[in-house]
């Protein structure tokens, strides 16, 4: 009996110790305290410091700098910066937040215009006397790196037609309404508005549609692209073809009622026969009638409750 209990004990303790520990963590966050893991008790952060989220070690304040620590520390020394100064964007020190900025703001000193990057440190590595707010120069646009409070770097814009306007970057032209990044022509754009149910996937079994990301975000320009070029944008057509498979195959759903359309409807040469389509276009779904057997495209018939066809791939 004694072994039999021993042995228990023995499997049980891991899993309870983890829980205290766990459990010991979420507390010591809780008093702004880490857990110190040689004592499994919790010891005050040093001063300038707060705990980190998962309550094993410290990290210096938003206003204070690292001034030194060590790969194994959980404890960093941390200097605080004057009251009118940040901690530079390399956290090596601070920088002064000129007048026109704010450092109460969040996040702190950050630059005003929805144009503007935030520099520091001089080409040559040097730190500035103060921050510096830099504009992007017209069709680049700032970005905030994963992670990062302010935006550090330039990048080019979406459509090579787009500029900045009035402080504002990456304006399509008057006339043009930007859609995934790309400017459409207005009244071009009108004619392939996307409803609630485009947008969202039926799935069998379940309750109510929900609305897909990738459908919100690609299928309008899809169907500009292949349908207002009657199928000579193969990108274009690819894309909403892939958006038909997102869909399940449901030939109610609007990626798949429109790239059939083209097959069924058009006389243009992407279309005109078989081996054109085939030159231009994904095969994804048709009925039997529809299906050329090639030797250049594998078939494979199915038979499902939502519809019935054959589903071909070039080989």
């Amino acid at each position: 009996m004694t072994a039999i209990t021993w042995l228990v004990a023995l499997v049980i303790a891991p899993s309870m110790v983890m829980c205290t520990l766990d459990q010991l963590s979420t507390d010591c966050v809780k008093s702004n305290k880490y857990l110190q893991g040689y004592t499994a008790t919790c010891a005050a952060c040093p001063a300038n410091s707060v705990s980190i989220p998962s309550g094993l070690g410290c990290e210096c304040q938003s206003t204070a700098f690292t001034s030194s620590s060590t790969l194994f520390e959980f404890t960093p020394s941390c200097t605080p910066c004057a009251s009118d100064q940040v901690v530079r964007l390399d956290g090596r020190g601070c920088i002064k937040c000129p007048a026109s900025l704010s450092t109460s703001s969040t996040p702190p000193c950050a630059c005003a215009g929805a144009d503007e990057i935030v520099v520091d440190t001089q080409p040559d590595g040097s730190p500035y006397a103060e921050r510096q707010c830099v504009a992007c120069q017209s069709g680049l646009r700032p970005m905030t790196l994963s992670g990062a409070l302010y935006p550090t770097a330039c990048i080019p814009c979406g459509d090579p037609t787009m500029a900045t306007v009035t402080g504002m970057p990456c304006r399509c032209p008057s006339g043009f309404v930007d859609i995934s990044g790309t400017c459409i022509n207005n009244i071009l754009a009108s004619g392939f508005q996307l409803s609630t149910s485009d947008k969202s996937v039926d799935i069998q079994d379940v309750a109510r549609p929900f609305e897909s990301f990738l459908l919100a975000s690609t299928l309008q320009l899809a169907l500009i692209g292949c349908i207002e070029t009657d199928g000579v944008n193969q990108t274009a057509c690819n894309q909403l073809a892939n958006l038909c498979v997102v869909s399940l195959y449901d030939d109610t759903s609007r990626a798949c009622r429109e790239h059939t359309s083209l097959y069924i409807n058009s006389d243009s040469t992407p279309f005109s026969d078989y081996q054109s389509w085939l030159d231009n276009n994904p095969f994804i779904l048709f009925e039997d009638e529809d299906v050329e057997l090639s030797q250049s495209i594998a078939c494979f018939h199915f038979d499902s409750t939502r519809a019935r066809g054959w589903i071909c791939l070039r080989r």
